[in-house]
């Protein structure tokens, strides 16, 4: 999945050179492309959508690893993972140097909210401007912790929401960034909609005449199609725990589907359910978040001397070949 967005006021034709602009980097965090824009109608994204009518939208993007630290070090450094030797959380990047590092090297003023490379806090190398993770590591292993299920709307203000937080941010180091005379990178990497799925309760009641839509063919479950439904997630929590009132009430019931005796237990379709309603209300929670960020250029008139390149890590399985 990936759009971007460029103000090309040269062609490469006869050797003549491409304008230099300012950059907008948009990552998300296990954003599969479940959009409006490749063919999914179901999924409210407006404003990925005003993107996309300005620019150019890939159909064939890859990731190398599907796991975010190898994907994202590859792309920001392009480099393979088999050149970088990183293909796991733990493992970094040096002693190569990422596209950020070469913005800063040809004077360029470069800033980041939220995720956007594991294990980077506050390299001056990277970020000369200004850095703001806001705790990102530490909020998502406390997450699970007092969330009410695996999904869980929330009625407190957006304004309390990190991925609000991180674009605030973003918005004032892009406003701050633009008052200088130097060319500027603001790069802003989203957690959501990486599970545990805390979402604004508006968001996910968006979602509820629409469950049809995302459903799994029997064929889709299995993979192939003549081996039983299985239910394996991997790498977060031993158990999925049912949506409860709407979220306001702690789970009283859970899906065990990490144990070795029940991996052949299928999903129940109320936890794909309840999943799925929180993931799309997690990317039209983002997509509002992408138009802050577009006002802003819009305000600024930067349209005219910005590229925008908005991506995802990689993928997800949302239940498909029985995969979470």
């Amino acid at each position: 999945m990936f759009i971007v967005y460029m103000n090309l006021l040269f062609i490469i034709i006869f050797g003549e050179e491409l304008k230099q602009t300012n950059m907008l980097l948009i990552m998300f965090d296990d954003l599969r492309p479940e959009l409006s824009i490749y063919g999914r109608p179901h999924v409210i994204t407006p404003n990925f959508e005003r993107l996309a009518a300005r620019g150019v939208v890939f159909d064939h993007a890859y990731c190398q690893v599907a796991v975010c630290n190898p994907s994202r070090n590859s792309m920001l450094t392009g480099l393979r993972p088999d050149t970088l030797k990183n293909y796991n959380f733990g493992s970094s990047f040096h002693p190569h140097i990422t596209f950020p590092t070469q913005l800063v090297n040809s004077g360029y003023n470069t800033a980041a909210s939220g995720k956007i490379m594991h294990w980077v806090d506050g390299d001056p190398k990277i970020w000369n401007f200004e850095h703001f993770e806001n705790d990102w590591y530490g909020y998502q292993g406390r997450e699970g912790g007092w969330m009410n299920a695996s999904v869980m709307p929330d009625k407190k203000p957006l304004e309390q929401f990190r991925d609000y937080e991180f674009t605030t941010k973003s918005i004032n180091q892009i406003r701050a960034m633009n008052s200088k005379p130097k060319y500027f990178l603001a790069a802003i990497g989203y957690k959501l909609p990486h599970i545990e799925i805390h979402i604004p309760h508006q968001f996910y009641k968006m979602y509820d005449d629409r469950k049809h839509a995302w459903r799994l063919t029997k064929r889709e479950l299995r993979y192939p199609a003549s081996i039983s439904e299985i239910s394996h997630r991997c790498c977060a929590d031993w158990n999925f725990k049912f949506v409860r009132d709407e979220g306001s009430t702690k789970y009283n019931r859970s899906q065990h589907i990490m144990d070795q005796n029940d991996i052949g237990k299928p999903m129940p379709q109320e936890m794909h359910d309840n999943l799925m309603q929180g993931y799309l209300a997690g990317v039209t929670f983002l997509d509002s978040q992408i138009g802050r960020l577009l006002d802003v250029l819009d305000e600024l008139d930067l349209w005219q001397n910005t590229t925008i390149i908005l991506t995802s890590d990689h993928g997800m399985h949302n239940g498909e070949k029985g995969l979470w």
